[in-house]
């Protein structure tokens, strides 16, 4: 009898233990199907994520060359307006002597 209540304390002993090692994998399974689907969700996003800082680029490129070719306008226009005042002033001065 006795040695019927040992064998029965060794396989509860055995079946707790197994127990524990089901209940561990599971929770492990568990957390490695957690890292997959965040890891699946980086992955899906990456594409559109670096499209979008794509097109960031392209547009602030767009941007600095639009300001770029203002500036040269400004510019120009600036130029050409002392220029003109120049040849305004130069040409008085001509009707003046003349």
């Amino acid at each position: 009898m006795e040695t019927m209540y040992f064998v029965l304390g060794m396989l509860s002993i055995i079946a707790a233990a197994f127990v524990a090692v089901v209940v561990w994998g599971v929770v492990k399974i568990k957390q490695q199907q957690q890292s997959l689907n965040y890891m699946q969700r980086i992955i899906d996003e990456a594409p559109r994520e670096l499209n979008e800082r794509f097109n960031h680029v392209y547009r602030d490129i767009d941007d600095r060359n639009n300001y770029l070719h203002r500036r040269i306008d400004e510019t120009t226009s600036y130029i050409d307006s002392r220029i003109d005042k120049a040849l305004g002033t130069a040409s008085a001065k001509q009707l003046i002597k003349g």
